[in-house]
């Protein structure tokens, strides 16, 4: 008995045969998972930018849609009152035509500017709102790839061997953490993270 203990003592275990006592492959499969994790956060912010850049493109476009009507009614206005007036001109009514045409004039523009506040308000909000959206975007992306790194490293810490981890490369392993964690900085905040 005691020469079979000495002889599993002598002989990898399975379970150390099967975790990865290469260093050059341990600091790969660390380095894959924050290149992986960068690459993830870049495109989070990609991803970001694109949807903003949209969201004002669309409230340029609105607010540009909406001068333009603007002037196109305040023109029509403008000459629906000039018509008017140069029909009541010679008549005997003229001065009780062109108050008329006047006050249908004025009126033509506040409802025309009431509808242009609420147009304006609207494309406001839409634009607040997508620019929202964009950020609750941005962060739940944010999130999952720093959930995906903490998954990757613990793949990573389960196949290695322990033994062939030294100091260099273990140093190295934690310089690369701590960049990633300077990176997720308040970006992903776990809500354990307000407890500590």
């Amino acid at each position: 008995m005691a020469a079979a203990e000495k002889q599993s003592s002598k002989e990898p275990s399975k379970e150390a045969a099967s975790k990865g006592s290469d260093p050059g492959e341990i600091w790969r499969q660390f380095e894959n998972a924050y290149r992986d994790y960068l690459r993830a956060l870049q495109d989070a912010q990609v991803e970001g930018q694109r949807q903003y850049t949209e969201a004002y493109r669309g409230y340029s476009q609105a607010q540009y849609s909406v001068h333009t009507d603007m002037r196109r009614r305040h023109e029509e206005a403008y000459r629906n009152y000039i018509g008017a007036l140069q029909e009541a001109w010679g008549q005997e009514d003229a001065r009780q035509r062109a108050e008329e045409a006047y006050r249908e004039s004025m009126k033509s523009l506040e409802e025309e500017q009431s509808r242009i506040r609420k147009s304006g308000e609207q494309t406001h909000n839409q634009l607040a709102e997508a620019v929202q959206q964009a950020g609750a975007d941005v962060q739940r992306r944010m999130q999952n790839a720093y959930q995906n790194y903490i998954k990757a490293l613990q793949r990573a810490w389960s196949q290695a061997d322990v033994n062939a981890v030294d100091a260099g490369m273990l140093a190295t392993i934690s310089q690369s953490m701590m960049a990633a964690a300077s990176l997720t900085g308040s970006a992903v905040a776990s809500p354990q993270a307000a407890s500590y």
